[in-house]
């Protein structure tokens, strides 16, 4: 978990850099990246929003980009809490369920990158910097296959 979280927040800080540059002295604005996950309380998806505050505490205190965590309880509050005019941002998102497609195509015609996490909507996937999600089935028989070496 740590490590998926890890390596969406590494996706987005470059494709932060890929946008606009970053000025770590202060003569410039840095670029802002938007965390958007479930809340904290909802179960597996939830645990997301805590390890991610811890990786954008480690961020914002590098001082070379600013970043916020920003939950939402069901998809019409993440879809209001996408934030596509504002400039000079990124955005991971780790998408409720499939009705924030609208939400992210409006931070793709901004030409915004932004990093899907865990739920994959087709219909944007192909404009997404990186879709970042496990491999269910792969997990699945990697546990079956060390188990059945166990001999159970």
């Amino acid at each position: 978990m740590k490590k998926t979280v890890v390596c969406m927040l590494i996706a987005a800080m470059t494709m932060g850099s890929m946008v606009t540059p970053v000025f770590a002295d202060g003569e410039g604005d840095a670029t802002h990246i938007y965390v958007l996950t479930a809340p904290e309380d909802h179960g597996w998806t939830g645990s997301v929003a805590t390890f991610a505050k811890e990786k954008i505490e480690e961020v914002n205190d590098a001082g070379t980009y600013s970043a916020e965590l920003i939950t939402s309880a069901d998809a019409a509050e993440q879809i209001v809490n996408i934030a596509a005019g504002e400039d000079n941002i990124a955005v991971v998102i780790q998408p409720i369920d499939d009705t924030v497609q609208s939400a992210i195509q409006q931070l793709v015609d901004a030409e915004i990158p932004y990093v899907a996490f865990d739920r994959i909507i087709d219909g944007v996937a192909d404009s997404a910097v990186s879709n970042v999600k496990g491999d269910n089935e792969g997990i699945g028989a990697a546990c079956a296959a060390y188990y059945t070496e166990q001999g159970l």
